[in-house]
């Protein structure tokens, strides 16, 4: 053997090595597999419990005319002034047709909501109302409870539950 030259490698020494570097890039313990599959089914359960969005189909009925616009009010839990429609408000203005008027609210998170409606036939983008500031032109609000002077609409009464309620129908209310 020269003297310079490297030592001779025994079939054992490169067995040996090789087990070495099979052993390392062996999958981890039985016990890291578990936490792993704990983890990733209670991360599952968890985004299943997540609030889907879903769209809402508000349908305006028993219009008395086909002048002007509907306008479909949505309300969260927490807003205030309902039923009147303000700016800012997600809402849909859609030309008041002969039958029914239909408008899509998309992709709301899972919650409370209230809807409104009123049919603007002078396109003010507001009701009409008398002198007293009792609306004139048609309004109502989801559920359809009966509106007068001494039943006021309220969010409760206008209240439906996304995402079990999917689409509802308002009856235009004319004084």
């Amino acid at each position: 053997m020269l003297a310079n030259s490297p030592p001779a490698i025994s079939n054992n020494t490169v067995k040996e090595r090789v087990m070495r570097r099979t052993n390392r890039m062996q999958l981890p313990s039985s016990g890291w597999r578990r936490s792993t599959i704990r983890l990733a089914l209670t991360a599952a359960a968890l985004f299943g419990l997540v609030p889907v969005a879903a769209a809402l189909d508000v349908t305006v009925t028993r219009l008395k005319s086909t002048e002007g616009d509907i306008v479909v009010c949505l309300w969260r839990s927490t807003d205030e002034g309902f039923p009147r429609c303000a700016e800012g408000r997600p809402f849909k203005k859609v030309t008041a047709p002969a039958s029914g008027a239909r408008v899509s609210f998309p992709n709301l998170p899972a919650g409370q909501y209230a809807v409104s409606m009123f049919h603007d036939p002078k396109r003010t983008g507001k009701p009409e109302t008398n002198l007293l500031g009792i609306p004139t032109s048609g309004i109502g609000i989801a559920n359809n409870p009966k509106m007068s002077l001494t039943n006021r609409p309220t969010f409760e009464k206008g209240k439906v539950e996304i995402p079990d309620v999917k689409s509802i129908e308002i009856e235009a209310q004319y004084p």
